[in-house]
């Protein structure tokens, strides 16, 4: 699972979870209360109202901590995220198996009238319950097998084939809402991997893979808005279309493919290397520890643009225009520091007398 899916499912699981507990809550607790009622005159008082009132006590808490975790404005860290999702499944367990064993002691000790009371009810609130916690299938196939589990195993013990039916009916209904509980988790995410496929396209070169102008000027203005030193590079190839003249579209995009390589090998540190479009390049590096590192880059870049790059046994040579600008000494705004880099490029290009390096087709005779 890519990280960043890892990262929209857990928030994900989280909203749902969220979104469902405080109902949740007020189910199990007013259920377990009911059910305590229903029992009424068929079991010691400390086993009527004990489980009840331990589960109550347990959802009274969930939804006290809940409500003072909403009240803080802002985004939630991811790491606290995980902690509240495992805090879930850790609590799910426990608080079915005390409403099972309880509907189990029920089951034995409530006279015959009343034996099936606590089981139904216990039933029907953990079945429901799995679809509530559906965001979270740990939760969720915990609490319901945590409290099924006794419940279904004395049914089964239970000297009656219609006990052992209703048994065997129980663990069936289970199963299939743990099937429903880990289908629900695999679609929601596919949908996820689909979504960040998606966004990820719309922001990559799909000849060179690298980022393309939409995913560059979000980074850059990003940058800019939180106020980071960066320097911005930008790079504009020299005799891209006297190749694709001389040899057609495919060795241009092979040379695309391959300066894109080089400038992602070569430039390794940079926040972002993005193609603008055509034969123009961008690269961004942080300089908030100074600027030597990225410099060094830049000329690494330039050395490794000025090869020849061989293309069907035949040389090409090539070579690149740069212009730098530093932020935000020379420039607030994306417009400004753009132009700052365009005209130190221009006067590259001027210094490299404006001519592209002349492409000579020179054949490589292999033996």
């Amino acid at each position: 699972m890519p990280p960043r899916v890892a990262g929209a499912m857990v928030r994900l699981q989280y909203q749902r979870v969220s979104a469902h507990l405080p109902w949740l809550c007020l189910l199990l607790g007013i259920h377990s209360l009911a059910t305590a009622l229903a029992l009424r005159g068929n079991l010691p008082l400390w086993q009527q109202w004990g489980p009840a009132g331990l589960i109550a006590a347990i959802c009274l808490y969930v939804l006290i901590r809940n409500r003072r975790r909403n009240r803080n404005p802002g985004p939630i860290p991811r790491a606290q995220i995980y902690r509240h999702l495992r805090r879930a499944s850790m609590m799910s367990a426990p608080v079915g198996l005390i409403a099972g064993i309880w509907a189990a002691n029920a089951f034995t000790h409530a006279s015959h009238q009343y034996c099936m009371v606590a089981p139904v009810f216990i039933a029907i609130a953990a079945l429901t319950s799995a679809s509530c916690l559906l965001g979270v299938p740990r939760a969720a196939i915990a609490g319901m097998v945590g409290a099924v589990a006794p419940i279904a195993l004395k049914l089964a013990l239970y000297d009656s084939l219609g006990m052992r039916a209703l048994a065997l009916m129980l663990v069936l209904m289970t199963a299939m809402q743990i099937h429903v509980v880990l289908a629900k988790f695999n679609e929601t995410l596919a949908m996820l991997t689909l979504q960040h496929q998606a966004i990820r396209a719309s922001l990559t070169d799909p000849l060179t893979g690298l980022d393309n102008r939409l995913a560059f000027m979000r980074m850059l203005e990003d940058r800019l808005h939180r106020d980071r030193p960066m320097m911005l590079v930008l790079a504009d190839l020299d005799g891209l279309k006297q190749a694709n003249d001389t040899h057609g579209h495919l060795a241009g995009d092979a040379i695309l493919a391959e300066v894109a390589h080089r400038m992602q090998r070569l430039g390794a540190r940079a926040l972002c290397v993005a193609r603008l479009g055509g034969d123009e390049f961008a690269m961004l590096y942080d300089i908030s520890r100074g600027q030597q590192l990225a410099l060094g880059e830049i000329a690494a870049v330039r050395a490794g643009l000025s090869l020849p790059i061989v293309w069907n046994g035949i040389i090409v040579p090539i070579g690149a225009s740069f212009g730098t600008a530093i932020a935000p000494l020379e420039g607030a705004d994306a417009a400004a520091l753009i132009q700052s880099a365009d005209c130190r490029l221009y006067a590259d290009k001027a210094a490299r007398k404006s001519v592209a390096p002349r492409m000579v087709a020179q054949r490589v005779w292999r033996f």
